[in-house]
């Protein structure tokens, strides 16, 4: 399939949880410093969970499997993803302030299942660790991040067989967002040059969809229409490492 010839779907029953999700965004206000506060929403907007959740739910099957999430957030994929439901799960962030929503939603009786740690992306070390999935959502937009460097340091902890979920700006359509006046400082890749860096790390592409935006309105239907000219401002991809790829 060519990397723009992405079909869109809506799994809407792969979240669960959905009745918490007003209660998650108003915890999530009340307890985020004033500068963070304005986020609140956009963490607890489950349209932009519904690719990756839909995704994890046709590929992540039976439960215990170990998942590293890197770069958590506030929690919002281990408490809303269905797949990611009765899975040992370590998450990790480098942002302090959202450090102190792993008591408070342990606190509501959730994250049963998962461990957290403050750490860097690039600094943190699993060593003696294998995960079955690997989860990099909302990730790879950091300018201080890179693709291929990210991978190489994460495939190692890759079990056999194991899979990688990450989502990317797509790099041609920045002429287009810089015309509009919506470019802001986010690093974008090539849908060519991301299938080229997955071959070179051994990881199989299983499925690769346009990632459904969060916006509504007109916003929602300008994302809608570059769908259907078959490209996306974001790409969802999860690949699995071949058998006997390099270690």
């Amino acid at each position: 399939m060519s990397s723009e010839n992405a079909v869109s779907r809506k799994p809407a029953s792969a979240l669960v949880r959905t009745d918490y999700r007003a209660r998650y965004e108003a915890l999530l206000h009340d307890n985020l410093p004033e500068t963070f506060k304005s986020f609140a929403p956009f963490f607890a907007n489950m349209r932009r969970l519904e690719t990756m959740a839909g995704m994890l739910r046709r590929h992540v099957k039976g439960t215990g499997k170990m998942v590293l999430n890197a770069g958590c957030g506030p929690f919002a994929s281990e408490i809303f993803v269905g797949a990611l439901q009765q899975q040992k799960i370590e998450s990790f962030d480098y942002t302090l302030e959202f450090a102190r929503f792993f008591e408070i939603f342990r606190n509501e009786g959730l994250l049963e299942d998962v461990s957290f740690s403050t750490a860097n992306a690039m600094v943190v070390s699993y060593p003696e660790k294998r995960f079955h999935l690997i989860v990099m959502h909302d990730l790879l937009y950091e300018v201080a991040l890179d693709l291929d460097t990210v991978l190489s340091r994460y495939v190692p902890y890759l079990a056999p067989d194991g899979l990688v979920y990450f989502d990317f700006m797509n790099a041609r359509l920045r002429p287009l967002w810089r015309v509009l006046g919506k470019e802001k400082r986010y690093r974008r890749y090539d849908p060519q040059d991301v299938r080229a860096i997955l071959e070179r790390h051994g990881l199989a592409i299983v499925e690769w969809q346009a990632l459904r935006s969060g916006a509504t309105g007109p916003t929602a239907a300008f994302h809608l229409l570059l769908r259907m000219f078959g490209t996306a401002n974001a790409f969802a991809v999860l690949a699995r490492l071949n058998a006997g790829a390099a270690r």
